[in-house]
């Protein structure tokens, strides 16, 4: 088996304007071995930073404890927040590599900007147990076919 070729994506945030609400979402990682969260962070016209950004674990959906190593901050042991100095006209990919295997089933990716600004989360399942086969399971509830 090549296992890069054993994995699942998917948005855990899907592209949208985020200011100083939080806007939050949920990976289920249920069968992976590992997971890979990328949060993107669209360019702006303006001098834009992450207000906070966090990703945290839970047995169920209604309850998450905080990961430490995974909440930006300046505390020993969190990575720092990116910041923007002016005009960020490039856009930012913020990169988790995470060990599914020592976690909880659920993982929650908490973002707030400190004014508004299109961002997104996307989720990658590796070593997936039971790779999704059907729409509905890969979370494609409509197919739009051309």
């Amino acid at each position: 088996m090549i296992h890069a070729q054993n994995e699942y994506k998917y948005h855990a945030i899907p592209p949208q304007a985020v200011g100083t609400d939080a806007v939050t979402g949920v990976i289920d990682t249920r069968g992976y071995d590992y997971a890979t969260v990328d949060v993107q962070l669209a360019a702006a016209a303006t001098s834009v930073s992450v207000s906070a950004l966090a990703i945290s674990e839970g047995d169920t959906t209604s309850a998450y404890t905080a990961i430490t190593s995974l909440t930006g901050g300046t505390d020993s042991g969190n990575f720092t927040l990116p910041t923007a100095d002016g005009t960020d006209s490039t856009g930012q990919v913020l990169r988790f590599e995470i060990d599914c295997r020592k976690r909880k089933r659920y993982l929650k990716v908490s973002l707030t900007n400190s004014a508004s600004r299109v961002s997104a989360a996307t989720a990658t399942g590796h070593r997936i147990k039971d790779v999704p086969v059907g729409a509905t399971q890969r979370g494609l509830e409509t197919l739009v076919q051309v």
